[in-house]
């Protein structure tokens, strides 16, 4: 009989600890808002003033796009990011056909651009086969000296007539 009765005083305690009223005071501390755009520029001993984002630099925007063109499967890459980047583009492009027991992956060269906050860029393959289903992977980057932000991407599925 105790061990049914501590069980339930125990279940009882639980029971109240989880569905029971939780009052939360929040800190009189005041709240500072640090704009995420603020820039702030430095003068460099050449004479050439640097400029430095406040915040962390990302990737903002990026789209890689297919659809069909007049000779074939029309390819369009578009990487943003909020900062200028050293180098920027896209990598690891690979075109991607459906067979019956995957997909096969027909690798495509990297493109990028060099101090730019933007790379948008387009191919056209050839060589697409009437009927068959397309798919581009490709991986977004923007490197900020030795820091470099990847953003993987897959297009959607597109069937070629």
């Amino acid at each position: 009989m105790g061990r049914k009765i501590k069980r339930f005083l125990l279940l009882t305690a639980v029971s109240c600890f989880l569905f029971g009223n939780l009052t939360i005071f929040a800190a009189d501390t005041p709240f500072v808002e640090v704009p995420q755009n603020k820039i702030e520029v430095f003068s460099s001993s050449d004479g050439n003033s640097n400029v430095n984002l406040l915040s962390s630099p990302s990737l903002s925007a990026c789209v890689v796009g297919l659809k069909i063109a007049n000779d074939g499967l029309y390819i369009t890459f578009d990487t943003t990011a909020t900062q200028t980047a050293n180098e920027i583009g896209v990598k690891n492009v690979v075109l991607q056909e459906k067979t019956w027991y995957g997909w096969k992956d027909m690798p495509i060269s990297n493109y990028c651009t060099y101090n730019s906050d933007v790379y948008s860029g387009d191919i056209v393959y050839t060589l697409a086969t009437k009927g068959t289903t397309y798919r581009v992977k490709c991986t977004h980057y923007a490197k900020f000296g030795s820091t470099e932000l990847t953003l993987d991407n897959t297009s959607s599925e597109l069937k070629y007539n």
